[in-house]
């Protein structure tokens, strides 16, 4: 950034950051974005949604090694994202109130390089149905965020393909998702690239009941865990 906006000054940026790095929530993403928008800040850049975003995956690639905009564009821009390359395209959308997050983080070893561990688990081939249903899902989510409504979000957490083939990173995988659902979780699945959980939940949804039955599923692999209980953020800000 300071080399494309001729900025010639000497910067020092620390980070303390809260997100544990390598558990598929989005740390280098946090980091990159965070950078990015400081920088636009502090200089008075006014650079829009998709500059901001394609710079902080410039820092995303120069700390992780490879572009996840997904992640960055959730980072910079907070809420739900939709990303469109070849040009950069951001389409953001502001999910309601109601919808909360329940977030399992085991208390597992981190494969170095654990990215491309878990791409390595997914299958070279997919078949047109799986695809179709995949995709049916996927777009039911966004409709489901574009309405406000939780209930479709909830439902639409259903993947066939990702989920199936890197489960088996993650430890008690399968009694943490049949746990949370039957304490109230709408939908469970993999955050991210694993090894964290993550539950789908409305506003009257017993929070504290999914969080402990994701614990109780952790446990039956004897694998400890801490649970976090979220809401969807309006992205990196200048405090």
């Amino acid at each position: 950034m300071a080399k494309k906006f001729k900025i010639k000054t000497g910067i020092v940026v620390t980070i303390r950051k809260g997100v544990p790095a390598g558990f598929g929530m989005g740390s280098s993403a946090a980091s990159a974005a965070a950078a990015a928008v400081a920088f636009d800040s502090l200089f008075k850049l006014h650079l829009d949604a998709n500059d901001l975003v394609r710079y902080a995956g410039m820092g995303e690639m120069a700390s992780a090694g490879s572009i996840h905009y997904d992640n960055v564009a959730a980072s910079v821009l907070g809420g739900f994202v939709i990303v469109r390359t070849c040009p950069l395209d951001v389409i953001t959308a502001r999910p309601p109130r109601g919808l909360v997050l329940c977030v399992a983080i085991p208390k597992i070893p981190v494969p170095q390089k654990k990215t491309e561990v878990s791409r390595r688990a997914l299958p070279k081939n997919v078949s047109l149905p799986d695809h179709v249903r995949n995709l049916s899902q996927a777009s039911a989510l966004a409709a489901g965020f574009m309405r406000g409504d939780v209930s479709l979000i909830g439902s639409s957490i259903n993947d066939i393909i990702v989920e199936p083939a890197r489960k088996h990173l993650i430890p008690g995988f399968d009694a943490v998702k049949k746990n949370a659902l039957k304490a109230g979780a709408m939908g469970v699945t993999i955050s991210g690239a694993g090894p964290s959980v993550i539950a789908f939940a409305s506003q009257s949804s017993n929070h504290g009941k999914i969080s402990q039955s994701m614990r109780r599923g952790f446990a039956s692999a004897g694998v400890q865990c801490t649970t976090v209980v979220c809401r969807p953020s309006r992205g990196a800000s200048v405090a």
